[in-house]
Formats: structure tokens, sequence, C-alpha cells
């Protein structure tokens, strides 16, 4: 019987210790009592983070470019070219001319036995005599002579063309971010689900362990 009444303190003890656990202690500066404990429980926060992100957007472009292109244009260009003409040169030139005459000659004969006789004939004679005869001779000489020509010159026109190209355009976007987050919220305050679970407190062991006595 003295060995019950013993156990019988000490679980009293034991209960009362557990029961004044979650009672409040004063403050060791003002005495006054601080706030009850409150047991804490994991909830799950889903909270929504606005992110500004830049896109690069690929936008055909149509801009308008110089180009040049070639033409051809007729043109008059002056040209000098060199003509041989030739000049005719008239000289008189000193030549000797032959010139036959016929000059009367003695010329003697035989007779038939009654002495040589003489007589007149024509004997022609060739003489040389000078003359001036004019001859003409061409002279070669280069002369320049300017004409105009037609060319083709090629000239450069300028002129727009539409031409299409890809422009990158920065673009900002703005868009809600789910954040989700674990923080402890008191049990008094979490939902129905959460409130429910079994929480580990020394409660419920000391009621346990009084029926044993």
């Amino acid at each position: 019987m003295h060995r019950m009444w013993s156990r019988a303190l000490v679980l009293s003890a034991v209960a009362v210790a557990l029961g004044a656990a979650p009672a409040a202690r004063a403050c060791h500066r003002c005495g006054k009592p601080a706030a009850p404990c409150v047991p804490m429980v994991p909830q799950t926060i889903t909270t929504y983070c606005t992110v500004t992100e830049t896109v690069i957007d690929q936008v055909p472009v149509t801009v308008m470019k110089t180009r040049f292109r070639t033409e051809y244009v007729e043109v008059q260009v002056p040209v000098t070219r060199c003509e041989v003409e030739e000049i005719p040169v008239t000289k008189l030139v000193t030549r000797m001319h032959k010139v036959t005459e016929y000059v009367p000659a003695r010329v003697k004969h035989c007779g038939h036995g009654c002495g040589s006789t003489c007589s007149y004939q024509m004997v022609p004679v060739t003489r040389c005599v000078p003359e001036k005869v004019p001859v003409t001779t061409y002279i070669k000489r280069p002369r320049p002579v300017t004409e105009m020509v037609t060319r083709l010159k090629p000239v450069r026109v300028p002129e727009q063309v539409p031409v299409t190209i890809t422009k990158c355009v920065p673009r900002k976007v703005v868009r809600q971010v789910p954040v989700t987050k674990t923080v402890m919220v008191p049990a008094v305050y979490a939902p129905a689900a959460v409130a429910a679970a079994p929480t580990p407190q020394a409660t419920p062991t000391a009621q346990t362990a009084a029926p044993q006595g």
C-alpha cells in the first residue's frame, strides 16, 4: 500500500508539471505574464511575383536603299589622228637632149681615069643639147586631223530600291510568376486539414499514465 501511494504521488507531480508547461511565464524585466505558447504548424503559401522580361522580336522592316546602275550614253569625243598627205613639188631639171641635124659635107669620089671629084651630101650629125625640163615630185608630210567621234560613255545612275531586312526589336513582357514557400502559422489560423493533424504534446501522455494508478 505504501508503494502504491508513492506511485500516485509521482504521477500527480508529473501531471501537475506537464499541465503547468503551457502556462504563461512572467517577464523577468516587467513582471507581466508572457503570451501563452501556441502550437505552430507548417503551411504552404503561394504568392505571385511580378517579373519583367525583355523579349527580342524579329520584325521585317522595308527600307529604301540607294543602288547604282550603269547606263551608256552617246557622247561626241574629239579624236586627233595623223594623216599623210602628198604635196607636189615642181622643179626644173637640166637634161641632155640628143638632137640630130643634117649638115652638108663634102665627099670625094674617085673618077674613072680622070681623077677625083668632090660632091656635097647631107650627113646626119647628132649632138647633145642641154634642156630645162620641169619635174614634179611628191613629198609626204604628216598632218594632224581632228574629228568628232561618237563614243559610249558609262554613267552610274542612282536609284532607290526597297529592301526588306529583319530588325531585332526589344519588347518588355510583364507576367505573374507563382512563388510557393512554407511558413509556420499558429494552429488556430491553419486550415481544418492542417489543424486536425496530431501535434506532439505532453498532456495526452499524462492522461494515458493516470489510469495505471
